[in-house]
C-alpha cells in the first residue's frame, strides 16, 4: 500500500510542478528581470524575502528528511510548526503533515487534515485539489461511484492537471462497487490519454487485466 501512495505522490508532484510553473512561471521570470535591472529598494526587499523563504525551505526539507527516516512524530511536529507560521511553505507543510499521518497509520487524522485543506478558501486552489485527490485515495474503497464523482468530478475535465488521478479514482470506486463495465470505461479512458504518467498507467493496466480475467471467467462459467 505504501508503494501505491508513493507512486500517487510522484504523479501528483509532477502535475503540481507543471501547474505551478504555468501559473507562476511568468512571475518568476519577471522578478528575475527586475533584479537584473537593479531596482534598489525592491531588490533589497526581494533579497529579504528570499532569505526568509530559504530558511523556511531548509526547515521544510529537514522535516521531509525526518519523515523519510521514519521519525513520524518529529516530522509531524516540524510540519505543523511550519504550517502555523503562514509562510511560503505553510500549505505544503500542511499537506506533508497529512501525508505523514497517513504513512504512520493515522488514516482518520490524515483524512481530516486533507478535508480541512480542501475546504480552506485561503489555500491555493492547486493545493486544495491535491488535498481532495489524496483524501479520495484514502476513501477509494468505501465511497460509491456517485460519492466519488461528487469529490473529484470537477477534476475529470480533460484540461485538468489531476484528470489522471480522478479517472483512476472513478475506476477504483466502480470496481469496489462491483461495476466491471464502469471500471473498464474509466480505466480505458485514462490509458487512452497520452499524458498519463507511467506509474499510473501500469496500475490501470493491471486493473484492466484483472477485469479481462473476470470477464473470461464469466463467459466460461
Amino acid at each position: 500500500m505504501s508503494d501505491i501512495f508513493r507512486e500517487v505522490d510522484e504523479d501528483i508532484r509532477r502535475d503540481q510542478f507543471e501547474q505551478l510553473w504555468k501559473r507562476y512561471g511568468g512571475i518568476v521570470i519577471a522578478l528575475a528581470l527586475v533584479i537584473v535591472v537593479g531596482v534598489g529598494g525592491y531588490r533589497a526587499w526581494n533579497w529579504y524575502q528570499a532569505r526568509q523563504a530559504s530558511a523556511e525551505g531548509e526547515a521544510f526539507f529537514a522535516a521531509v528528511d525526518l519523515a523519510e527516516q521514519g521519525k513520524k512524530e518529529e516530522a509531524a511536529a516540524a510540519f505543523n510548526a511550519l504550517a502555523s507560521q503562514g509562510g511560503a511553505y505553510s500549505d505544503l507543510a500542511r499537506l506533508r503533515s497529512a501525508a505523514t499521518s497517513a504513512a504512520g497509520g493515522d488514516q482518520a487524522g490524515a483524512l481530516a487534515a486533507y478535508r480541512d485543506i480542501a475546504a480552506d478558501t485561503g489555500v491555493d486552489p492547486l493545493f486544495r485539489e491535491i488535498a481532495t485527490i489524496r483524501a479520495a485515495y484514502l476513501e477509494a474503497g468505501t465511497l460509491s461511484p456517485d460519492e466519488m464523482e461528487g469529490r473529484v468530478g470537477a477534476m475529470l475535465d480533460p484540461q485538468n492537471a489531476f484528470r489522471h488521478a480522478a479517472r483512476e479514482l472513478m475506476a477504483l470506486s466502480a470496481y469496489a462497487a462491483g461495476d466491471i463495465e464502469a471500471t473498464a470505461k474509466w480505466a480505458e479512458e485514462a490509458t487512452a490519454d497520452g499524458d498519463l504518467p507511467p506509474n499510473l498507467r501500469q496500475r490501470l493496466e493491471v486493473l484492466l487485466s484483472v477485469i479481462a480475467s473476470q470477464r473470461a471467467a464469466k463467459e466460461t462459467s
